[in-house]
């Protein structure tokens, strides 16, 4: 089975077709995989608002047989942090993209005006988008509804906010900025459609493995079709692993407010991704009058204890906002409490008169008015720029803001988000729900923490790459080779599968060692380090010796040389 790539070229409005050998399924999975060997071909080391950089949009050939997979995951350079990322989105825009003849889309160039790209049935179109420009995501959506399904930015991505997300209809590959690359390239949208049959189904060994992964997915993730993310919050705040006021805390003594049974009375129903029986997504209204889906776990973090609001009406309306401005919720609620914290310091001339502050300055981030044109730098940039040790509690790893999950209460956390391969996220190596069954001291301690970190990276960097939702279980990694085999018809152990995983996390390092991260820059804020905390009842720091102890376990356990630096014969 063959890549099929289409290729956009919005410097000399060309557009052109090819095709790649499986060895690019067989050597990089799919999605992910895929998308960081892609961008290492090409010169990845430009700035990321050069016109040559390239963004690809990565599907997965297992979409259709394993069940719950559904992921496009776009790739880049983050203009946040300066180094490579990735970010996925569910829903149906990247099946679609297959069913328009194409496995990947490649972008690369700046138009001289607003365009957006349209994707039919094996051709493409670069269209004028003018009129669309300063339009809101959902408004733009609509305004290409007869095109197919739409990605497209917001107002934020337009004004090259750094925390701006890409949405297709009411999903998003939102960390890392990558909407503000497209905005850098005046692309204002991509819509697909097509009605193409996908290669590799037609067989009957496909067909029975989908029907399988269709019904573990039931039998081992049907119990988050009620709440969704939302059984997370009791379980992380009586763990003492919730975020609280910019990290100041890590148990919110008010969070009840926030979980699932107070939600009931503005939840109107369920929506769900491409081929998923799980339908976790719910939908809702608020006194704002907003109707929309979500809010997820994160979300419900950032703009609730994160910034002391218990408010789900509030929470609501700043996860709309964020949706149709196009920002990624977990920067922009993380960014807002830091700037709480700011304030109360009395580092900035300004008032938290309430919370529906929260409003004003997701509008002023999106639009880079006032202080939002500080904010919208990110949390680290914004720390530069006012006086007085912000920088300490701007919690973020390499510029990425900190989802919600305390490292403190949950030691696998600090190795997490400092390896992840797109910095300050939780989703490429989640100790979480393993840490909160062991003992306080086992959890808050550094042993074993490098090679479950490492292994949990490597193996989900196959499941990302498979495109297999992360909060779902059509299959566990020991039942990655049969998939292998049944899609690209090769056999393969289990350890040969983990050593693929490892080379596509040792290639996405190898990256940002040619960007210039350095071992220096394998640290946490000094809130995470040095600040002590309450959790259960345990009085826990962890310190720098502690850290270098972690970085330096983790690194020979990967056989990083002692600066980090990846093998690469592997990464290669």
């Amino acid at each position: 089975m063959n890549l099929r790539m289409l290729n956009v070229d919005l410097d000399s409005q060309t557009i052109e077709t090819e095709e790649r050998g499986p060895e690019y399924w067989e050597r990089y999975v799919g999605g992910r995989g895929v998308g960081a060997k892609l961008l290492s071909e090409e010169d990845f080391r430009l700035d990321p608002y050069h016109p040559r950089m390239p963004v690809f949009f990565s599907t997965s050939p297992y979409e259709g047989t394993i069940a719950s997979c559904n992921r496009t995951w776009v790739t880049t350079v983050s203009p946040l942090t300066g180094y490579y990322s990735c970010a996925a989105a569910g829903g149906f825009w990247g099946i679609t993209l297959r069913k328009a003849g194409f496995d990947v889309l490649r972008v690369v160039g700046k138009a001289d005006k607003p365009v957006w790209i349209e994707v039919n049935n094996g051709k493409a179109k670069i269209h004028d988008a003018s009129k669309l420009w300063g339009l809101t995501t959902e408004q733009t959506q609509k305004a290409l509804k007869d095109a197919g399904r739409a990605a497209t930015i917001g107002p934020a991505g337009e004004n090259l906010v750094r925390i701006a997300g890409i949405f297709m209809e009411d999903r998003a590959a939102a960390r890392g900025g990558l909407g503000a690359v497209m905005g850098s390239k005046k692309l204002k949208a991509i819509t697909v459609s097509g009605n193409q049959p996908l290669p590799g189904l037609d067989g009957e060994p496909a067909k029975v493995f989908h029907k399988k992964t269709q019904a573990q997915n039931k039998e081992r993730s049907g119990y988050f079709h009620e709440m969704g993310t939302m059984e997370i919050p009791p379980k992380v705040n009586d763990g003492n692993l919730w975020p609280t006021h910019n990290w100041q805390k890590v148990h919110w003594d008010a969070g009840d407010k926030l979980y699932f049974p107070q939600w009931k009375n503005i939840l109107t129903g369920y929506t769900t991704c491409f081929d998923c029986a799980i339908r976790c997504t719910r939908t809702n209204s608020s006194r704002y009058g907003d109707e929309g889906r979500g809010p997820e776990y994160e979300t419900t973090w950032a703009f609730g204890p994160q910034v002391l609001n218990d408010d789900p009406h509030i929470i609501v309306h700043a996860n709309k906002l964020c949706d149709t401005l196009g920002l990624d919720t977990i920067s922009a609620g993380s960014v807002i409490g830091w700037y709480r914290e700011v304030i109360e310091r009395g580092l900035a001339k300004d008032t938290w008169t309430s919370n529906e502050k929260i409003f004003e300055l997701l509008e002023a981030i999106a639009h880079r008015k006032g202080v939002g044109d500080i904010l919208a730098e990110g949390t680290l940039r914004a720390s530069q720029v006012f006086d007085g040790g912000s920088s300490d509690y701007a919690i973020q790893q390499a510029g990425m803001e900190l989802p919600a999950y305390d490292p403190r209460g949950s030691w696998g956390m600090f190795l997490c988000y400092v390896f992840g391969p797109r910095h300050g996220c939780h989703n490429k190596g989640w100790t979480v729900y393993v840490e909160l069954g062991m003992s306080l001291d086992a959890r808050t301690g550094p042993d074993g923490k490098a090679q479950m970190v490492s292994d949990l990276v490597d193996e989900t960097a196959v499941i990302d790459s498979i495109g297999i939702c992360t909060l779902v279980t059509p299959i566990v990694f020991t039942e990655t080779p049969e998939a292998y085999k049944t899609v690209l018809g090769k056999e393969a152990t289990e350890a040969e599968i983990r050593r693929i995983g490892r080379g596509i996390t040792d290639l996405e390092r190898w990256m940002d060692i040619e960007r210039g991260h350095t071992k220096a820059k394998d640290s946490l804020p000094v809130r995470l380090i040095e600040e002590q905390v309450d959790v259960n009842g345990k009085k826990v720091k962890l310190g720098q010796e502690t850290w270098n102890r972690l970085r330096d376990e983790y690194y020979r356990y990967r056989n990083w040389s002692r600066e980090g630096i990846p093998n690469l014969v592997v990464a290669q």
